[in-house]
């Protein structure tokens, strides 16, 4: 469950460890990469997480346009799914 019983009704030591020793070893295997690797931290307004994957889909849409638009739709279809 959650690892409130850790603590209410009573305080035990064992639930303690076995609920929260998941997130003691989370921490750790961060600080250890951290100091492995020398990595450091990037700020969130400069964390670039789109262009990948609008490169992506934009490759996608332009195949699948390609394969559709081959004389099968009208012009202002393949327009159509072009820009949608």
């Amino acid at each position: 469950m959650t690892g409130y019983n850790a603590f209410i009704p009573k305080f035990d030591v064992t639930n303690l460890v076995l609920k929260y020793i998941g997130v003691l070893i989370y921490v750790l295997n961060i600080f250890f990469w951290k100091i492995f690797k020398k990595t450091s931290r990037v700020k969130a307004s400069t964390m670039d997480l789109n262009s990948e994957q609008n490169r992506f889909i934009n490759e996608q849409a332009e195949e699948l346009f390609m394969e559709e638009s081959a004389g099968k739709f009208p012009w202002w279809k393949r327009v159509w799914h072009m820009l949608f």
